[in-house]
């Protein structure tokens, strides 16, 4: 099983009776203990993770991720690069491959023009 940590926006009353023994969370869903009725949803921070926080507290840990990020980047230009030289040498094969068929061709019809014609053909 994958577990996955999320930082929820509490409001402050909400807070207290957690804190206290009169809510209780269960998932995104605040309710009251002897009721079971719901008194609030949670909801998720805008897309702060863990990893986003510790960079907050711990100098240096965005550096670490941008340079992870640039060597990620310089591999997928570094794969793109060679996949461009490959359709290149592909497509300079194609180009010779109809050069070729072409000059064949022209050379076919150079020699067919120098039969006699035959008026039915």
């Amino acid at each position: 099983m994958v577990s996955e940590q999320v930082i929820l926006e509490i409001p402050e009353a909400i807070l207290k009776g957690l804190q206290n023994g009169t809510y209780e969370r269960v998932g995104g869903v605040v309710r009251e203990v002897a009721s079971k009725r719901v008194v609030a949803w949670l909801r998720e921070t805008g897309g702060l993770t863990l990893a986003n926080s510790i960079g907050n507290w711990i100098p240096g840990v965005d550096i670490i991720n941008g340079i992870l990020a640039n060597i990620q980047l310089r591999q997928i230009n570094l794969r793109l690069i060679d996949i461009g030289n490959k359709l290149n040498t592909v497509l300079g094969l194609t180009q010779f491959n109809i050069r070729g068929v072409a000059a064949v061709g022209y050379a076919l019809g150079a020699a067919d023009a120098q039969k006699p014609k035959l008026p039915w053909l």
